[in-house]
């Protein structure tokens, strides 16, 4: 079984603390309330590459594609998502290397299960200093 290698050493309150920082970048969130934001978030914990879209799968393809671009490669990286984790997000994420999902909403199970199974790291309801690690 093939697994994500943790290079990303950022602990569960920081992963958590890193969620209020997606809100302030989302500007067209804060003209809208009708879109998703997603950021990449380095090994040092600096939000790069925030992207938003009516679709979360759409925004999480927006942060993944633009560190592509611009030749960087996200594995061990964190994924800070503005909705709920689906199995689509989890498989984006792995193909990516992504280490860890932090979204403000809860996974699925399906996306639990795929998560598990190639050492992804998620955490669900992260909002107010506060969240729930599944796997």
């Amino acid at each position: 079984c093939w697994h994500i290698s943790r290079i990303n050493q950022l602990d569960f309150e920081e992963e958590v603390a890193l969620i209020e920082s997606l809100k302030p970048n989302q500007r067209l969130f804060a003209k809208t309330g009708a879109l998703h934001g997603v950021a990449l978030v380095d090994e040092r914990a600096v939000l790069r590459f925030v992207r938003e879209d009516v679709g979360r799968h759409n925004a999480v393809d927006k942060a993944i594609g633009a560190a592509l671009l611009e030749g960087i490669d996200p594995a061990g990286w964190s994924l800070l998502l503005s909705g709920r984790v689906g199995f689509e997000i989890v498989a984006k994420a792995v193909v990516a290397g992504i280490s860890t999902i932090v979204a403000v909403s809860a996974p699925t199970s399906l996306a639990i299960e795929l998560a598990s199974e190639f050492g992804v790291r998620i955490i669900g309801f992260a909002r107010e200093g506060r969240g729930t690690q599944y796997c």
